[in-house]
């Protein structure tokens, strides 16, 4: 197994970890996820995820809303599916190509590190923005 399949691998067993036991996690942890949140996606989905961000509805497709993830997969929160849309690898039309991804290398865990020493820092801290916005859209089921 590859290091970048088995950190994905953790990263997933811990989001999942993370959404089921929500009510665990601590004050600063949710307050970290709703800033993260707050900070880079609410403009476009709003600040309860409902889809009815400023920007949002100034869309050419209107954002979805967040809120109703697992409503419409079933009851389930789709957690790997979530991640892969955040970090890039599942492409949403409304998103934008990686190329000129809407939110930069913000989330994008093989953004290229800004000097030589922090070759994995980027990387890692790209996946804890990415399991942050997955813990906290989890949260808004």
């Amino acid at each position: 197994m590859t290091r970048s399949t088995s950190l994905f691998l953790g990263a997933l067993v811990f989001s999942a970890c993370a959404v089921s036991l929500a009510g665990t996690a601590t004050a600063q942890d949710a307050k970290i996820s709703q800033e993260e949140y707050r900070q880079h996606c609410a403009a476009c989905h709003g600040l309860e995820g409902r889809g009815d961000g400023p920007i949002g509805q100034m869309l050419k497709t209107p954002a979805p809303n967040l809120a109703m993830i697992a409503q419409r997969n079933g009851g389930t929160y789709p957690v790997e599916k979530i991640h892969d849309i955040i970090e890039g690898s599942s492409v949403v039309a409304a998103h934008g190509t990686r190329d000129m991804p809407l939110w930069g290398d913000r989330y994008r865990r093989d953004a290229k590190p800004q000097t030589p020493d922090q070759s994995d820092v980027a990387g890692q801290q790209a996946q804890q923005r990415i399991l942050s916005l997955v813990y906290y859209l989890g949260t808004l089921q």
